[in-house]
């Protein structure tokens, strides 16, 4: 097999619970990860809250980082996960996704990312020859919400919102190549209602450029 997953004691429960101890995970064989205790869920339903696989990294710009998140299984209908990074050369960053899915018309996706940020410091020397310090802060946070249903009177409604409150902090803390070359963030919204062969219709639109003059 491509990958292989072996651990040294495992306790299964069918239907109930699972406990790995001393696992290793690996790709062709060579070992790509070691975890020393790991529930994975079981049951029938396939979900289960608990927390992730934490994640560790070096950057240049964010320095150490250590992070961890939190998958809570509300019910069948909706999630979320609630996660969050110390980044020692900036700050904090916090992760936060809400899924909600109550029939197969409607859905709700809403997604946070923000940075607590330290700011970088840079030094400079001025016409008096004196060293001069300054600090620049990058945070801010991204909001995106996507959702779609269907009101009273058939009247169907979407939406699709992207919140930016700064293009600095995302050039600074994306990790998308594709987002951090697009200084554009557009939302959008609309309602409509077909009755007897006529479409009603309402549509509003938010554009923002950043780099536009």
């Amino acid at each position: 097999p491509k990958w292989t997953f072996t651990a040294a004691r495992i306790i299964l429960k069918v239907g109930s619970s699972a406990h790995v101890y001393n696992t290793t995970f690996r790709l062709k064989g060579v070992p790509v990860f070691y975890l020393p205790y790991a529930s994975p869920p079981v049951e029938r339903l396939g979900r289960e809250s608990g927390f992730l696989i934490p994640n560790f990294g070096t950057s240049n710009t964010k320095g150490t980082v250590i992070g961890d998140s939190f998958y809570w299984a509300i019910n069948r209908s909706m999630d979320a996960t609630l996660g969050g990074e110390y980044l020692s050369k900036r700050g904090w960053a916090l992760q936060e996704n809400y899924r909600y899915r109550p029939n197969e018309a409607s859905f709700l996706n809403l997604s946070y990312f923000g940075v607590l940020d330290r700011g970088i410091t840079t030094t400079s020397v001025n016409q008096a020859g004196q060293t001069v310090s300054q600090t620049a802060k990058q945070g801010g946070e991204d909001v995106k919400l996507n959702a779609a249903t269907t009101f009273a009177h058939d009247v169907r409604g979407v939406a699709s919102i992207d919140y930016l409150s700064s293009f600095i902090f995302r050039l600074a803390f994306t990790e998308n190549f594709s987002q951090a070359v697009d200084s554009e963030v557009k939302s959008a919204a609309f309602l409509t209602k077909n009755l007897l062969g006529f479409s009603f219709n309402g549509f509003v639109a938010r554009y923002q450029n950043f780099q536009s003059s």
